[in-house]
C-alpha cells in the first residue's frame, strides 16, 4: 500500500522489499515479490499508480534478486549511512565550534563546501532504479512465468550444489579406503613396488 499511495524516490531496494539490510537469499527476495506485485501489477490493481509501482518494485527486484548486485548495492547503502553519520558529527562539532567562538561563523561560512559524497552513491541508484527489465512490461502471466521459471533455475542450482557436496563426500570416503587398504598391505608385508603400484600413496 505505501509504494502506491506515496513511492518514495530515495527509498533503496531494501526499503522498497521491507526488508532488513543484509544479505537476503534469491529465494526469498522471488517470494517477497511476488506477494508484492500481486497488490500493484496493473493487471491487478485499478490503482493510478500501479503501474509506477509495479516498474519500481521490478527494478528493485532485480538488484536484490542476483546476489553479486545486491551485495554491491547493500555496500552502498551502508557507505552513504556512514558518511551521512560522519556529515552528521562535523555539522555538530562546527556548531559547538560556532557558539564557543561567534566570529569564526562567518568565515566558515565564506568557504566552499564540497558536495556531499553520498550524492554519488544517490545517483547510481536513480540510474539502477530506471533500468526497468523487458518482462516487467508484460502481462501478470508473463510475470509470474518469469519467476516460475527462476524458482525452477533456483532448484536446479541447489541439486547441482548437492551433488558436488556428494561428489565431494564419495571421493573422501573413496581415498580413505585406499589408505587403510594400502596400510593393511604394508602390515602384511607386500613388497613396496606391489603397495605403490595399487594404492595411491
Amino acid at each position: 500500500d505505501k509504494i502506491l499511495s506515496s513511492p518514495d524516490p530515495e527509498e533503496n531496494s531494501f526499503e522498497c522489499f521491507g526488508l532488513p539490510l543484509a544479505p537476503q537469499e534469491p529465494s526469498a527476495v522471488r517470494k517477497t515479490f511476488l506477494r508484492f506485485s500481486l497488490k500493484v501489477h496493473p493487471d491487478k490493481s485499478n490503482h493510478t499508480r500501479a503501474n509506477e509501482a509495479f516498474q519500481k518494485l521490478s527494478a528493485a527486484f532485480e538488484i536484490l534478486y542476483d546476489r553479486e548486485s545486491q551485495q554491491n548495492h547493500l555496500s552502498e547503502i551502508l557507505l552513504e549511512y556512514q558518511e551521512q553519520r560522519q556529515q552528521e558529527q562535523r555539522s555538530k562539532q562546527t556548531a559547538t565550534a560556532d557558539k564557543k567562538c561567534p566570529n569564526s561563523q562567518d568565515v566558515s561560512s565564506n568557504k566552499k563546501r564540497p558536495r556531499p559524497k553520498q550524492d554519488h552513491w544517490r545517483e547510481a541508484r536513480k540510474r539502477k532504479k530506471r533500468e526497468t527489465p523487458e518482462w516487467a512490461r508484460r502481462k501478470w502471466e508473463d510475470v509470474v512465468a518469469e519467476m516460475r521459471r527462476r524458482e525452477e533455475l533456483e532448484k536446479q542450482f541447489v541439486r547441482s550444489k548437492s551433488d558436488q557436496r556428494m561428489e565431494r563426500r564419495i571421493k573422501g570416503m573413496i581415498w580413505r579406503a585406499m589408505k587403510i587398504c594400502r596400510s593393511l598391505d604394508e602390515r602384511a608385508g607386500c613388497p613396496p613396488t606391489f603397495v605403490n603400484g595399487l594404492w595411491a600413496p
